[in-house]
């Protein structure tokens, strides 16, 4: 019986271990948008929208409405499971699509006279994603916002991101 020494057997387990061989994407993170506000588009991190470019920010300093759109693709095993987009802070409503289809809102838009008007600032957003939406190629996340006063847009620490639902619930 042939033996090997116990440093080749722990390099050919080691070597095992870090590939592995079946890894599996449990998240997208999205970590670039493009901000439109006024007609003029800029690329940004999810960050205040009035935050300055050289943090991210697009260095706008009004308050109103704003798009946000992001593209990006879900890896084939994230397909599978039942998504849902998260995100810990808007500021201060929002409207949320998935591939033109409305995902969840938070807050409440003015009426065109400035009532109704209701901030969700502090509120995490957990939008489930209808799987008939999720396409294999492409996707897109288009939130409108809409900012009241102060700063506005993605005011959370962390990007948003497009997980499997059961492990955004907790």
């Amino acid at each position: 019986m042939r033996r090997i020494s116990l440093t080749t057997f722990l390099a050919v387990l080691f070597g095992l271990c870090a590939f592995p061989l079946a890894a599996q994407t449990h998240s997208v993170s999205l970590s670039q948008w493009t901000l439109e506000i006024g007609g003029t588009k800029s690329a940004v991190s999810p960050v205040l929208w009035d935050k300055p470019v050289s943090e991210g920010g697009a260095g706008y300093t009004r308050n109103g409405t704003g798009i946000y759109t992001a593209s990006f693709l879900i890896p084939e095993d994230l397909r599978k499971e039942q998504l849902a987009f998260f995100v810990s802070s808007i500021d201060d409503a929002d409207r949320t699509w998935f591939n033109g289809i409305l995902i969840g809102e938070s807050g409440r838009f003015p009426a065109s006279d400035g009532s109704g008007f209701r901030s969700a600032v502090r509120s995490p957003r957990l939008y489930v994603i209808p799987q008939s939406a999720v396409r294999d190629g492409i996707n897109e996340i288009r939130i409108d916002v809409y900012d009241f006063a102060g700063s506005g847009g993605f005011n959370g620490t962390e990007a948003p991101v497009i997980a499997a639902y059961r492990a955004l619930e907790h």
